[in-house]
């Protein structure tokens, strides 16, 4: 693969992981942007009204998940890259996890 055409490819798969990002995350008193969507297009967000499983979340994993793998084939090691892509990713949902954990045990 020429490297126009990789540098080409590895913007596309960044577009995708920042377009992936905007569509599942909810900012605090405002309904995500995947939300919008899926209501626009008269689907369910929530599996069960407002609980169960969260759809445009779930898009968005999804999504996030094919930008990694477009990214990773363009690199020479496609299999190391992915698998620093998900190191990455799972101590960023770690990083995440304390410090909500962190945030509900000061509130109390």
């Amino acid at each position: 693969m020429c490297e126009k055409r990789k540098f080409f490819w590895r913007g596309i798969a960044i577009a995708v992981m920042i377009g992936a990002v905007v569509f599942s995350v909810q900012l605090p008193g405002k309904v995500s942007y995947g939300d919008r969507i899926f209501q626009s297009l008269g689907l369910p967000a929530w599996s069960q009204g407002m609980d169960g499983w969260h759809y445009s979340v779930l898009a968005g994993i999804g999504i996030a998940f094919g930008a990694m793998v477009l990214y990773a084939m363009t690199t020479k090691d496609r299999l190391k890259t992915f698998r620093r892509f998900m190191e990455g990713t799972l101590f960023l949902l770690l990083l995440l996890w304390l410090l909500d954990w962190f945030r509900m045990v000061a509130a109390v």
